[in-house]
């Protein structure tokens, strides 16, 4: 149960707001309710500005909702991007003699072979290899990959 919004310490108030058991427009309109109760007896105050007051809550309300929105995008990018940080990175892959792929763009004798996810330019071992064959990584020089088809591929 919310206790009396006029007689919520600053940290009660900050809590319920936290917890969007208050918004800031609840919590306005109960100050100036009790604004409006005791101004007559006290004087304190020159001008109360209280359509001012509700326009800033509710600005404020909105931009709470902004920064909720805004933290959760921000555990996204942190999660991805610590993930990738995490990933070893791939550089010429040494270990591509005996790699397996398909073909992405004829082999005559140079096209494009994808392997391990990625597009690598091979060359032919001599025979055309046509888009969709399977091939085995026989010889790699850098970045260049030689290929022949795959023992599956020569069975057909």
């Amino acid at each position: 149960m919310i206790p009396d919004h006029n007689r919520l310490t600053i940290h009660e108030a900050h809590r319920l707001l936290k917890t969007k058991q208050l918004s800031s427009v609840e919590l306005t309109k109960a100050c100036l309710e009790r604004i409006s109760e005791v101004e007559p007896e006290v004087h304190a105050l020159v001008t109360i500005t209280d359509e001012l007051a509700l326009r800033q809550a509710e600005k404020a309300d909105e931009l709470i909702a902004v920064m909720v929105a805004w933290g959760g995008v921000s555990v996204f990018i942190y999660r991805m991007g610590s993930r990738a940080l995490r990933r070893k990175p791939v550089v010429g892959l040494p270990n591509m003699v005996d790699s397996k792929g398909k073909v992405v763009s004829p082999l005559v004798p140079t096209g494009a072979v994808r392997i391990k996810g990625e597009i690598w330019e091979a060359t032919s071992a001599g025979e055309r290899i046509n888009t969709g064959e399977e091939v085995i990584v026989i010889e790699q020089d850098g970045l260049k990959l030689t290929v022949r088809k795959s023992s599956k591929t020569r069975a057909k």
